[in-house]
């Protein structure tokens, strides 16, 4: 639980800029809690003393958790007159503050924990608007510590935003949502030999990004949280400065510092499956093409497959004698139901003609989260099949082929 002082609060907030932090914040709101106080926002105004020259830093920080996933946010504010904190309804703050408009003075009667809203935009004469919540003392909050500090934290490395974007959007689409399986539930971060490497699977599908970031010899492996990084993912999209990643001393938090911006998370304990050897070692058939024409024959397939068991065929055939149009995939979903789509996509084939029955709905999500030219190769209609990007051998994608039933 929070342990500073709690006082009175008084600031004046952009509305534009409350709004904004307020919808990043509630993503680690848990609005279904059976503790009240989960469902609530956590504000605080604070007064940052001048370095020099420099003016005091005076901010409003909002944050979030659900006791797995946390966020704090500091927002510069345009006047602060007090500093205190306290938690409010999240639902109705969100509501009242997306509601407003210019500039947000905001007051707690401490006493009652009952914070007065007042807002109004004269150049525009929209006139003003007043609002009073009630919430709940900012000491009985869990703690979202603040990682500002990375060193006096933990252990910590840079990353730059596009490397970690690109990581987190090619492997959280595979993490496990179903089984009941924790260590799977997340993304693996990997120290391989000295280099990141991010790895995902959920029992039927695989993925691994390995990457050129940087971390010290003796940083730990660890498995992010895959509702964490959901979170992370909509930050890092607007980042342009290196990202900090912070692992406490312990090795049960993690967090991922982007300006005054930090997603926090708990670890999951338990060891990631050692997924070097789901990586099929050798293979008899080879098949490049394009990943936006396999993605539209699936996305066709997919109108009949969703309605049986999301299975779509596979079938790749190499150039012969006879054969008027060349090497192709050919693509298949049928419904009992509904009835069937046949497509075909033309391929550079090398080694035998295969076949294989997949999810396609998983190849769907794979395909959406790569382009440019695909490279497949397999063995048989049994084996796992292995996806990777000619144009880029850090990341291969593997899956296991269904029953045809």
């Amino acid at each position: 639980m929070t342990s500073q002082k709690i006082e009175g609060m008084d600031g004046s907030i952009k509305q534009a800029v409350f709004k904004e932090a307020l919808n990043l914040v509630g993503k680690s709101i848990n609005n279904k809690s059976v503790v009240p106080i989960l469902a609530n926002v956590h504000l605080q105004t604070i007064v940052i003393p001048p370095v020099d020259s420099e003016r005091p830093k005076m901010r409003l920080v909002v944050s979030g958790t659900n006791l797995v996933t946390g966020i704090r946010i500091a927002i510069p504010a345009a006047r602060i007159t007090k500093e205190g904190a306290t938690t409010m309804p999240y639902r109705t703050l969100n509501s009242i503050v997306g509601l407003m408009v210019g500039t947000v003075d905001i007051n707690l009667d401490s006493a009652r924990q009952k914070l007065k809203l007042k807002s109004g935009d004269p150049e525009t004469a929209r006139g003003t608007s007043k609002a009073n919540i009630k919430g709940l003392a900012a000491s009985e909050y869990p703690t979202i510590l603040n990682y500002s500090n990375a060193e006096a934290q933990g252990m910590s490395c840079e990353i730059e935003p596009n490397i970690l974007e690109q990581a987190l959007i090619r492997t959280v689409f595979s993490t496990d949502k179903t089984s009941g399986r924790p260590t799977l539930e997340g993304v693996y971060f990997e120290n391989k030999g000295g280099t990141l490497t991010f790895a995902s699977a959920d029992g039927f599908r695989m993925s691994v990004q390995k990457t050129t970031a940087i971390v010290p010899d003796d940083w730990p492996s660890f498995i992010v949280p895959r509702d964490s990084l959901i979170a992370l993912q909509s930050v890092v999209a607007n980042a342009t400065d290196p990202i900090t990643i912070v692992v406490n001393k312990q090795t049960t938090q993690v967090a991922f510092v982007v300006g005054d911006i930090q997603i926090i998370s708990q670890l999951i304990s338990g060891n990631f499956p050692d997924y070097v050897q789901i990586i099929p070692p050798a293979h008899t058939t080879e098949a490049e093409f394009s990943c936006a024409g396999l993605k539209r024959a699936v996305d066709q397939a997919q109108v009949f497959s969703k309605h049986a068991a999301n299975l779509i065929q596979l079938e790749i055939l190499e150039t012969s004698e006879g054969m008027e149009d060349g090497a192709r995939i050919i693509v298949t979903g049928k419904s009992a139901e509904t009835g069937d789509q046949v497509a075909q996509i033309p391929a550079e084939v090398t080694g035998n003609p295969s076949n294989a029955a997949l999810n396609g709905l998983y190849l769907a999500e794979f395909l959406s989260a790569v382009n440019g030219r695909i490279v497949l190769t397999c063995t048989n209609e049994l084996s796992p099949l292995k996806f990777g990007l000619k144009n880029d051998p850090s990341y291969i994608h593997v899956v296991m082929p269904m029953h045809k039933g």
